[in-house]
């Protein structure tokens, strides 16, 4: 049984969080710059590290299931719930276009909010559930098609994968709001890649140094905003956003090693293991999202916790998310959903 990797998910953990203060905040600035940098496209890249190869599946079709069931629940679960809310808000309200919005976002699954012709209210954060399972089958069917190549095959789907990114980029201005997050799947796809390949061939020291060293150009020149299919400044942009993921793995690597010397401490001493809040938040990232954007499209947020005083109100929707998030991993049927 292979051991689970802390920094993962401590990385994960890490860029939830700051995603989530950013959504709560609304704010422009230094901060939110350098988080846009890099969060999304940090969890593009870390799935594509556990990206498998089209050889080692028996059963594609299966698979495919497999990630719906994975990705796909949680949307359906989550947006249900949202379509409940809101027709306690019609009928209270007498009005059931709070319903219809709800139910017609469950349907369209739309990640670009502001072009919605019929006043949506898009699948908001969880769009990056839609994006991540159109990614896996587009990335699936560029394997395919390399299959055959076997010198440099890798290269080949790699190659692919940034050509296409790159073209959603530049025809996606120029389309209507696509259902489904498709464009923003082939826009994330190149991100996807790059985990995938640099997960089989470890790149040389110089090309990691290369990363980082661009990461701080791209937070002042460039802008990564993936759920808009979007990204200035296209080769500066990218590079930059892997260098900073590689910081936050570095980082995340040296506490995960913190964490594994106080945990074998502990068992020497015949005590509980200590878990580290970013590694669980990282563990179950996918509830804690779906919880977000609960709260967020409730109107739970705007309408009560951003009012509680003493501290503002965007910790406070974090701390929500969270608690949401541990409350839904103890009812059965939700927890085989979300986990």
């Amino acid at each position: 049984m292979n051991q689970r990797n802390i920094a993962y998910d401590l990385m994960k953990g890490v860029a939830l969080i700051l995603m989530m203060l950013c959504h709560l905040a609304y704010t422009d600035g230094p901060v939110k710059q350098i988080i846009y940098s890099f969060h999304m496209p940090l969890f593009f890249i870390l799935a594509g590290v556990f990206a498998k190869d089209i050889a080692t599946i028996p059963s594609i079709k299966l698979y495919t299931i497999k990630n719906a069931k994975r990705l796909l629940s949680p949307y359906v679960v989550t947006m249900l719930m949202l379509c409940t809310w809101g027709g306690i808000q019609a009928y209270a309200k007498h009005d059931i276009s709070f319903f219809l919005r709800h139910l017609f976002s469950l349907l369209t699954a739309s990640a670009d909010g502001w072009h919605s012709q019929w006043g949506l209210i898009y699948a908001g954060p969880m769009w990056f559930l839609i994006a991540l399972f159109c990614v896996r089958e587009i990335f699936f069917g560029i394997q395919y098609l390399c299959a055959r190549i076997t010198k440099y095959g890798d290269e080949c789907i790699l190659g692919i994968s940034i050509a296409l990114s790159v073209l959603s980029v530049i025809i996606h201005p120029y389309l209507p709001s696509l259902p489904f997050c498709i464009m923003q799947a082939f826009t994330a796809l190149a991100f996807y890649a790059i985990g995938w390949y640099v997960h089989k061939h470890p790149m040389p020291w110089w090309v990691y140094v290369m990363c980082v060293i661009v990461w701080p150009m791209a937070i002042y020149y460039g802008n990564v905003e993936l759920e808009s299919a979007y990204i200035a400044y296209y080769p500066l942009s990218f590079i930059g956003a892997c260098g900073g993921t590689y910081v936050i793995y570095l980082l995340s690597k040296a506490w995960s090693k913190v964490l594994s010397s106080i945990s074998s401490i502990n068992i020497k001493h015949h005590t509980s293991n200590i878990v580290s809040p970013l590694s669980w938040c990282g563990m179950y990232s996918l509830p804690i999202l779906c919880m977000h954007t609960f709260e967020m499209h409730s109107d739970l947020y705007y309408s009560v916790i951003c009012r509680i005083p003493i501290v503002y109100g965007r910790v406070w929707g974090v701390a929500v998310a969270i608690l949401f998030a541990w409350i839904i991993l103890k009812i059965p049927y939700l927890k085989e959903v979300y986990k």
